[in-house]
């Protein structure tokens, strides 16, 4: 008895016969040397094809290559891997699952004339912006939401009198007569200027009195 596997839609060759059919079948060995003819009985196997599965994602717009087959919309699809070594074929089962964007949002605050630079980019004006991080390692891209806020200047009063002819030396600036004055206060780290605003007020020259008798 020879016993054999025939893969589906496959052929199998046994003593020059080929079969393309699971079953049993009978054949005739010629003797030899006055020996007696050989019934062979022969036993094919139906086989069934292997079977596997392999699953991915795929990012809006981009596309993924399997077994060499480029997909570019997700779903479930079907492939078939040849067989080798006797092996039946395998039978493929893909399925792309649709994956999403990324998303963050990034604040900043920008003292007024001033800029900043977020992934590359300057930004010197208020407002909501988009920008696009390319995705790494098989992830999707990231959209970037990038709020800017233009904060204001800090403010300050300072109150100073003085007599008439002297001179009062503020944030490193003499003033000898009254008025209305601005100055502008570096700030410190990321902190905003300080506008403050200097009044000075000059007193009045006192009268003295002289009283005779």
């Amino acid at each position: 008895m020879v016993t054999a596997g025939i893969c589906p839609g496959g052929s199998v060759t046994i003593n020059g016969e080929i079969y393309t059919m699971a079953g049993t079948y009978l054949d005739t060995l010629t003797g030899t040397g006055g020996a007696c003819d050989t019934i062979l009985t022969i036993q094919i196997n139906p086989l069934s094809y292997n079977t596997d599965m392999v699953t991915a994602g795929i990012c809006p717009g981009g596309s993924v290559t399997i077994n060499g087959e480029i997909y570019t919309m997700a779903g479930t699809y079907l492939d078939t891997l040849s067989g080798t070594g006797g092996a039946c074929d395998t039978i493929l089962t893909i399925q792309i699952n649709p994956l999403s964007n990324n998303t963050t949002m990034v604040s900043a605050d920008i003292c007024p004339g001033e800029s900043i630079v977020i992934n590359g980019e300057v930004y010197d004006t208020e407002g909501m912006f988009m920008d696009t991080l390319p995705g790494q390692g098989g992830e999707c891209d990231t959209f970037l939401t990038i709020v800017i806020d233009v904060i204001d200047y800090n403010t300050n009063t300072l109150n100073e009198s003085i007599c008439p002819g002297e001179t009062v030396i503020i944030y490193g600036e003499p003033y000898s007569s009254g008025g209305t004055y601005l100055a502008t206060i570096t700030g410190l780290g990321t902190a905003c200027d300080t506008i403050v605003t200097i009044i000075i007020v000059e007193d009045s020259q006192p009268l003295d009195t002289v009283t005779t008798s």
